[in-house]
């Protein structure tokens, strides 16, 4: 009986291993393209992070639901780039351990800088949704391309100045007596947001009456808010992150703190979380960055069936406005540059990315799309928006407000608000 259970058993190795080789088995790495998705999903930035991955994804759920690439669906080997040193650790694992050919990430400088590093000194594509500092791209690397404007240059920081400009003489104030304050969070991006904002003001020949840096991990923004009413701007352009916008807004009541034009230009003015703490004290603030997702749908093409989309994936409407920019994004390596590069190998997708050439009004949200030798896009520029009654609306360009939508000016002041209760 001893003999006869070998022999069995030896049978059944020898029909499993025939069957390996006549029937191999579905491998499903082979069934899917491996593409690395890195953001920040924990810790300080997590809140920004977690909306520009909900982005991506969305587009890769709606390039799925198409048939995906090459005949494959998409899946991304996430990260999280809690820090510098996460992104660099998390990147060269993607790429040693998970052998992907392209990344996309990663929402902030901080992060994108080390990454991407990793991935030029390995072959790969880093393509970047949400990283502004011109540095980024400075660098000579061949397969780094960025999907947004950047700080230095027009498209990014001279937008709300614009705006400032246009909207100043409608308050009975010549741009050239216009008195604005500077404020920011003193990050590296923060600094540079400041000093290229000074320059667009002052090509302008607007009065720089206030200049601020403050810590990102402060507690009380009350000695800060006491300079800048001591100048008495008529105008404020804050960059701020979710936690100082809230402190900003609530400190600024206290301290009873006014301006007639109050421009948000960091993430945290963007993001539903900001009206959800401070409620109506919104109403009246502008904030330069994405479109919103009250965009005139004449203008931001695309922006219905993201928003359809993000809905079906999440259940939920979206929170950020930097969902709706990494989503842009997304959608010209998914449904542009891949699909004419034909691979993921890199050569091929770096050729595809330099030949992009989407005309005005071609992207989801209105932009067309170029890149140039450097990787940074060509000709985009941000938006303006409002927030009024709890919803952010597009205020700029004019082609891009919603229906229907009139702009709030000047920012009532806190009596102003007081009374309407």
């Amino acid at each position: 009986m001893r003999k006869i259970r070998v022999s069995v058993i030896a049978i059944g190795f020898m029909f499993a291993a025939l069957s390996l080789i006549f029937f191999p088995p579905v491998v499903q790495a082979q069934d899917v393209i491996k593409i690395g998705a890195l953001f920040p999903v924990s810790g300080y930035y997590a809140r920004m992070g977690q909306d520009a991955l909900a982005g991506v994804e969305v587009a890769r759920f709606l390039k799925n639901e198409k048939g995906g690439l090459f005949g494959k669906k998409i899946e991304f080997v996430t990260g999280d780039a809690v820090d510098a040193k996460a992104a660099q650790t998390e990147a060269e694992k993607m790429i040693t351990m998970e052998k992907v050919k392209l990344i996309i990430g990663s929402y902030a400088t901080v992060m994108a800088m080390p990454a991407s590093a990793v991935a030029e000194q390995n072959g790969v594509i880093y393509w970047e949704t949400g990283s502004v500092v011109d540095k980024l791209t400075q660098r000579g690397f061949k397969y780094l391309f960025r999907c947004l404007p950047t700080i230095g240059k027009p498209g990014y920081v001279d937008i709300p100045i614009r705006f400032f400009a246009d909207y100043a003489p409608k308050l009975g104030i010549k741009v050239t007596d216009l008195r604005v304050a500077i404020c920011s969070e003193n990050s590296g991006a923060g600094r540079q947001i400041c000093e290229s904002t000074k320059k667009f003001a002052e090509q302008y020949g607007m009065k720089i009456v206030a200049y601020e840096l403050y810590d990102q991990s402060i507690k009380d923004l009350g000695p800060v808010i006491l300079k800048l009413k001591a100048a008495k701007p008529d105008a404020l352009l804050l960059q701020a992150f979710i936690n100082d916008a809230i402190l900003f807004t609530r400190q600024s009541k206290e301290y009873d703190f006014n301006v007639k034009m109050f421009s948000g230009v960091g993430s945290g003015h963007n993001m539903q979380d900001f009206v959800n703490a401070v409620g109506n004290a919104a109403d009246g603030i502008v904030t330069g960055g994405w479109p919103s997702f009250n965009t005139n749908p004449a203008y931001a093409k695309g922006m219905k069936e993201f928003l359809d989309g993000h809905q079906r994936r999440y259940g939920k409407p979206v929170q950020s406005a930097h969902t709706v920019g990494s989503y842009n994004g997304a959608w010209i390596l998914f449904n542009d540059v891949l699909p004419r590069a034909g691979s993921l190998d890199p050569e091929a997708v770096r050729k595809a990315a330099l030949a992009t050439n989407i005309p005005a009004g071609g992207t989801p949200i209105g932009w067309g799309a170029k890149f140039a030798e450097n990787g940074d896009i060509v000709g985009a520029q941000l938006f303006m928006n409002q927030w009024q009654g709890g919803k952010l609306y597009t205020a700029w360009p004019e082609a891009a407000v919603y229906p229907g939508v009139k702009i709030i000016l000047p920012y009532p002041t806190w009596a102003d608000r007081a009374k309407k209760k």
